[in-house]
């Protein structure tokens, strides 16, 4: 990949957070249509709205690119629609691998939005060979907007970030809970009390992972652990936290990837403390 490439990217994923923003914010100020995914959550008008425009503008600009999206999973690159609907071309042996896969939430705190509490956002992810290079956050309430790019640090409104340099009882901590009510939440409200009980300052709980992990990364949170989460929660945020110097694993304490369910996201300092908690 060349430079150019990159430079191209990173404008295009800030072009998209900020339009999937557009249409959070006018879906926000509206009545809203909510349908019901079961142990899936919710989902809104809008975050389909958001979902099918940023496919869009995906498959318009990089058709040979993948997408995987919450409300439609797994989407081929756009060529490779073309070519499965093409009946000149039936060949199912064609390769449609791609290196890259864009990693997207339309609407990362569906809850939230939906109950006209702010703490919400758009979350984008560039993954190439597997690895996550760009990301990007977007809260268009607040008007903040997170990224990084691998190696180059990360920036909220192009302003540099860092994490804190806090140790555990000076540290303000979140969490939360997947929509699956299971054995786990009950562990996770153990934790908490265990966090709170070896002396940090409070635990909070937003509905918004995207953010939260943004949030570390820029010193207003400390650490921040969950579990059952996806990969479109948290690719672009765990690059964020790490990119502002900040330490992200799974819940082993083995170095993160996209898919994984569980993580835990720190300064460096008290992530050691919330892995013995949790573990």
């Amino acid at each position: 990949m060349t430079q150019d490439n990159l430079s191209h990217l990173r404008k295009f994923i800030l072009m998209l957070a900020r339009e999937s923003g557009k249409i959070l914010r006018t879906g926000y100020y509206k009545s809203k249509s909510i349908t019901s995914k079961g142990d899936q959550g919710i989902v809104t008008d809008t975050d389909l709205r958001a979902e099918s425009r940023l496919i869009s503008l995906i498959h318009k600009r990089y058709p040979l690119h993948h997408i995987l999206g919450e409300e439609s999973g797994k989407v081929i690159s756009k060529k490779s629609l073309d070519l499965h609907s093409n009946k000149k071309n039936p060949d199912a042996s064609i390769d449609f691998r791609s290196d890259y896969l864009w990693i997207i939430d339309p609407l990362d705190g569906t809850t939230n939005f939906a109950h006209n509490y702010q703490q919400f956002c758009t979350s984008i992810a560039l993954a190439y060979k597997e690895k996550v290079i760009l990301g990007a956050v977007f809260n268009p309430i607040t008007n903040e907007l997170f990224f990084a790019e691998k190696g180059k640090g990360a920036t909220v409104n192009g302003q540099k970030i860092s994490v804190s340099k806090r140790k555990l009882k000076h540290a303000l901590l979140c969490t939360g809970f997947a929509y699956k009510r299971d054995h786990w939440m009950h562990n996770n409200l153990s934790n908490i009390g265990a966090i709170l009980a070896r002396g940090a300052q409070g635990v909070r709980i937003d509905g918004t992972a995207a953010l939260d992990l943004c949030y570390v990364a820029c010193s207003k949170f400390d650490g921040f652990w969950e579990s059952n989460l996806h990969s479109w929660d948290i690719a672009a945020g765990c690059l964020i936290v790490e990119e502002a110097g900040g330490k992200v694993t799974n819940d082993k304490g083995k170095p993160w990837h996209f898919n994984d369910g569980n993580i835990v996201a720190s300064n460096k300092i008290v992530g050691k403390d919330i892995l013995e908690i949790i573990k």
